[in-house]
């Protein structure tokens, strides 16, 4: 089974119920893979998750942040972009609080930053940790996403850069979204190699590899924001 195969199954076995936010359009998304992980614990149950995109011998990350609104545009990362271009980056941080030995909840935030510094900037919120331990073992969270911000702080000129070098020739608009920012969401983050729950610290040079993907919406009501994680693995993915 190819680690494409398992991450699509993944994302099936980690969602739920849609809720009423499927009728928010979906105005962003974003999605980075082979990302380094590292879990760091206070006490039995409780620690911190974080995953960074690198460029090592055994981890090459790459992703890419689409505009799905007119007019549409993408920035993508090629394999190793941190590499070649130390300005982009991504990295993401949630707390564990271990409920049962295979459950959990968590909360936290991500920055994306593109190849001139640009950034999408977010809160984690209502989030649930779950271990999968059935043919390809993997830790799963889904949460919410509130407070996601665009800024500009490159060459203020509110486009959000890819990392082709030197045109930059994959970006988009960040600055006319049909909505007002902040804006919210839904995310799903997917850590492979892991076969135990939280048990023991591991750091970004074990090579334990990440995929997170998130969809961003309109900010809605307090009461829809509520279960929109699941927003994320209902929404077909593209390739």
């Amino acid at each position: 089974m190819t680690r494409t195969t398992v991450i699509a199954l993944a994302m099936a076995a980690v969602g739920g119920t849609a809720s009423s936010a499927l009728a928010l359009d979906v105005i962003a998304e974003f999605q980075y893979q082979n990302l380094a992980s590292s879990y760091t614990a206070s006490s039995p149950t409780t620690g911190v998750f974080s995953a960074l995109a690198v460029s090592t011998l055994n981890l090459q990350s790459e992703g890419r942040v689409s505009r799905n609104v007119a007019t549409e545009g993408t920035a993508s990362f090629e394999p190793g972009f941190v590499g070649a271009n130390p300005t982009a980056g991504f990295g993401v941080t949630i707390s564990v609080n271990k409920t049962s030995g295979t459950t959990g909840t968590g909360a936290g935030s991500f920055t994306v930053t593109d190849a001139d510094g640009d950034t999408m900037t977010g809160n984690i919120l209502n989030g649930a940790w779950n271990i999968n331990n059935t043919g390809f073992p993997f830790v799963a969270f889904t949460g919410d996403l509130a407070n996601v911000i665009f800024t500009d702080n490159g060459a203020s000129d509110g486009i959000f850069n890819g990392t082709d070098i030197p045109a930059f020739s994959d970006n988009f608009n960040f600055t006319s979204f049909p909505a007002t920012s902040p804006f919210a969401g839904a995310v799903v983050v997917l850590s492979f190699d892991i076969s135990t729950f939280f048990t023991a610290d591991f750091g970004f040079a074990d090579g334990i590899a990440s995929q997170i993907s998130g969809d961003i919406v309109p900010a809605p009501s307090a009461l829809a924001l509520l279960g929109l994680g699941s927003l994320v693995a209902t929404r077909r993915r593209r390739n």
